[in-house]
């Protein structure tokens, strides 16, 4: 497998276990009935990417930064500051365990 094949497939593993992470955390928090966590889970992940996102675009152009349109990988042009949103997004529901972890030992 080429070392491009590689990334991709960490971050699908990642993606999957970053919504499977958030899907736990919304049962454990659910007081009503939800059609599915997963989905919700995954709602959840988009939504804070699109935020990401958003604060991303407008840092940059706060700070006035120059950012290329695209960026070309396996074949398709990509958003810079799309794929840092979405790969923030995926870390983030590990990032609050951690500090849960964290909270608890000190606690």
């Amino acid at each position: 497998m080429t070392g491009s094949g590689l990334v991709l497939l960490a971050l699908l593993v990642l993606g999957y276990f970053a919504v499977k992470e958030r899907a736990f955390w919304n049962m454990r928090r659910s007081i009503e009935p939800v059609s599915s966590p997963f989905s919700r889970a995954l709602v959840q992940l988009v939504g804070v990417a699109g935020g990401i996102y958003l604060a991303l675009g407008l840092f940059a152009s706060f700070v006035n930064l120059e950012l290329p349109d695209r960026i070309k990988a396996w074949g398709f042009g990509l958003d810079p500051l799309a794929v840092a949103a979405i790969l923030l997004a995926l870390v983030q529901p590990y990032l609050i365990r951690l500090q849960k972890f964290i909270r608890k030992r000190t606690i």
